[in-house]
């Protein structure tokens, strides 16, 4: 587990930014991140709010209806970016939400402690093969380190 330490800064400052944009969308309740600190010890913390999570598989399908509006979230903005195009008068910074018109995320997210590549792509094929060839590499990494056959 040490030799994961050095990474946990980065793990946790990607799931800081991910958990404020989750909860800044309004759509899923999710713990509300707090901050980052590095641990004297090696790596660093993530510190939350706490939410009591008991008894959540009853709201599972609320949770799935929940997601999915999440991820169409930008495709919504976007239209009504679009309508306001066409809008005389001010708009507020509310009326007018910034529209994300590619694939990717300000900064480096992890899957587990893999860094994932989140750089701004146009296309989205494009965007999750980088993420997919990345966990493919690593796996024929650890594969011929502990001298597994190939796949």
């Amino acid at each position: 587990m040490v030799r994961f330490y050095s990474q946990a800064r980065e793990m946790f400052d990607g799931e800081y930014k991910s958990l404020k944009a989750i909860v800044a969308a309004g759509i899923v309740k999710a713990p509300t991140p707090l901050l980052v600190v590095d641990n004297p010890a090696g790596g660093a913390v993530l510190v939350m709010e706490y939410l009591d999570m008991h008894s959540l598989n009853r709201h599972s399908g609320t949770l799935g209806s929940q997601l999915a509006k999440l991820h169409l979230l930008n495709v919504e903005v976007g239209k009504k970016c679009q309508a306001n195009e066409s809008y005389v008068g001010q708009t507020s910074e509310e009326d007018n939400p910034t529209y994300v018109s590619q694939y990717g995320f300000p900064v480096s997210t992890c899957c587990g402690y893999l860094a994932q590549d989140n750089s701004w792509c146009d296309d989205w094929v494009e965007f999750y093969t980088k993420k997919l060839q990345l966990q493919l590499s690593w796996i024929e990494k650890e594969a011929s380190r502990i001298n597994l056959p190939e796949m």
